[in-house]
């Protein structure tokens, strides 16, 4: 694989389940009576992250798998999979991950805060939407 043909959508990746995690952990904070599935030994918050896992689960033949190396900017699934969840404090933390382990080294890559990005961008949305409806000559018409 080329790094730095796949840099961006990793970088994204990671991001993205980061921002996903912090979303449901807000979504629990509001509905706390989440109940557990029967007879699943996984907490919700570990099937959150096996829920991010099967979103990628895939077969392609050697050929198909070749291709999508020269050509996309995308990881193939198992690596997406991989080098995100070993990304992921909130994923080592709930596996209880053993520290310098495969799924949990040492050093993380970690760009930025993208949760607090989010909720900053979030608000600032939130203002423009309403800035844009209370002051445009087609206020209440969208």
């Amino acid at each position: 694989m080329n790094g730095k043909q796949t840099l961006g959508e990793n970088i994204a990746d990671n991001g993205g389940l980061k921002a996903a995690f912090h979303a449901y952990q807000d979504w629990v904070k509001q509905h706390p009576k989440e109940l557990p599935l029967p007879a699943v030994p996984l907490s919700n918050n570990q099937l959150f992250f096996i829920g991010f896992a099967q979103v990628w689960c895939s077969t392609s033949t050697p050929e198909a798998m070749h291709l999508q190396v020269l050509n996309d900017p995308h990881s193939p699934a198992k690596y997406r999979v991989m080098g995100t969840l070993s990304n992921s404090v909130d994923f080592a933390r709930e596996f209880k991950c053993p520290a310098k382990s495969a799924m949990n080294p040492a050093t993380k890559c970690e760009v930025c805060d993208c949760t607090t990005m989010l909720k900053e961008s979030v608000v600032y949305n939130s203002f423009a939407i309403e800035k844009y409806s209370t002051s445009s000559p087609n206020h209440g018409k969208f």
